[in-house]
Parts: structure tokens; C-alpha cells; sequence
């Protein structure tokens, strides 16, 4: 008798885990485009090819982001970067794809704009994004959500 129970064991098993409950599903939320204002600071970093020295310069601004993609730059504005505006989107790396609409078409610009592809992360308050250009030029946006 107790060798049948042991190969009835098993079996038993086999049947009242099929009987338990499924774990809950992981939901992972989707990634989406912040909305809200934003206050903080950009960064410019330029590596200087000759020398390595590194030259920074640095803005405090606000950008704002509404639910239909529209953004708008302001803040400091008078000397580093530019005052503007324009879309964003989600780029297919979940990176955000800026098209800044006060951008001159021909010419290089006085002031820095948020324009083109830009890693970031954002948590929920905090918003960080960083722009390469070439292997000497670095763009660094560091923003606290402030509403």
C-alpha cells in the first residue's frame, strides 16, 4: 500500500497546483512624452580637439510639455540657449525627438535649441536628457517637474 501511495504522490501534486491561483500580471506602464513644467538647467560641453580642455557653459531654463506633444522653452534665454518652441515625440528607443519650429532653416543658430534626438529618463519628477554630437560636443538638460 505505501508503495502505490508514493507513486500516487505525484499525481496528487500535479493536480492541486494545477488548482492554485496564477500569479497577478505584471503591468508595466507605457512610456509616454512628459506634460507639465519643468525648471532646471542645461548644460553645453565642448572638448577642445587640440588641447582636450574641456569648455562648458550653462543656462537655468524652464521647458513645457502639454498632452498633444507641444513644447515650449523658456528662462534663461538671452545668451546660451534659445527661447522656443515646437513638437515632441517618442522616438522608437523610447528617446524623445525634438522639432523645434523657431530653428533658422540655413546657418548656424547664435543659441543652442532643443532640437533633434535626446536619450532620456525621466521618474515622474525628475527629467534628464543628454544630446551627442560628434565625439567633442555634449548637450545636458537636468529638470525638476515643478507642476
Amino acid at each position: 500500500m505505501k508503495r502505490n501511495f508514493i507513486y500516487l504522490l505525484p499525481l496528487l501534486m500535479i493536480f492541486f497546483a494545477g488548482c492554485l491561483s496564477k500569479p497577478a500580471a505584471v503591468v508595466i506602464p507605457p512610456v509616454t512624452v512628459p506634460v507639465g513644467t519643468f525648471t532646471g538647467v542645461f548644460k553645453y560641453y565642448h572638448i577642445a580637439t587640440k588641447t582636450g580642455v574641456i569648455d562648458s557653459l550653462k543656462a537655468d531654463i524652464t521647458i513645457t510639455f502639454d498632452a498633444q506633444g507641444n513644447f515650449s522653452v523658456g528662462g534663461d534665454t538671452t545668451t546660451v540657449h534659445a527661447g522656443s518652441f515646437g513638437k515632441c515625440i517618442l522616438g522608437p528607443a523610447d528617446d524623445l525627438i525634438f522639432t523645434d519650429k523657431t530653428l533658422p532653416a540655413t546657418g548656424t543658430p547664435a543659441k543652442k535649441h532643443l532640437d533633434g534626438d535626446y536619450l532620456d529618463s525621466y521618474n515622474g519628477t525628475t527629467l534628464q536628457m543628454l544630446k551627442g554630437v560628434g565625439d567633442s560636443l555634449s548637450y545636458r538638460y537636468v529638470f525638476n517637474k515643478s507642476n
